[in-house]
């Protein structure tokens, strides 16, 4: 599978070489980012990176910002990339989360944003 990605990069990537020079390929390769494996329990989501619910802010980084991206993922607010860190695109895509389901648009994952997230 990852010969097939960096094949496919390098496809995308590669730009004929020129009369007189030697042909350069240059391939984009980006962390995979982390896998969500949803389940429900007891009518809340999860995501399998944490059960926990603290507090998560801009620039935190840790397994609870992973459920955070994948949990939004879920609810269709996409925070880019599934990487651990809580930035501006994940930031956006929780005040869109606040904004359509009638919380405080803080930006921030707190108890109410966190029962948006597990409904």
């Amino acid at each position: 599978m990852l010969s097939l990605m960096v094949w496919m990069a390098m496809r995308r990537t590669s730009a004929p070489a020129l009369p007189g020079q030697d042909q350069q390929t240059r391939v984009a390769v980006q962390p995979s980012g982390f896998a969500c494996h949803y389940t429900r329990r007891s009518g809340h989501l999860f995501a399998g990176h944490s059960a926990s619910e603290p507090l998560v802010l801009l620039n935190a980084g840790d397994e609870q910002v992973v459920e955070v991206q994948c949990l939004l993922t879920a609810h269709g607010h996409s925070p880019g990339r599934i990487d651990g860190l809580f930035g501006e695109h994940t930031e956006s895509a929780v005040k869109d989360l606040q904004r359509d389901g009638g919380a405080a648009v803080d930006g921030k994952v707190g108890p109410q944003t966190w029962a948006l997230l597990r409904g």
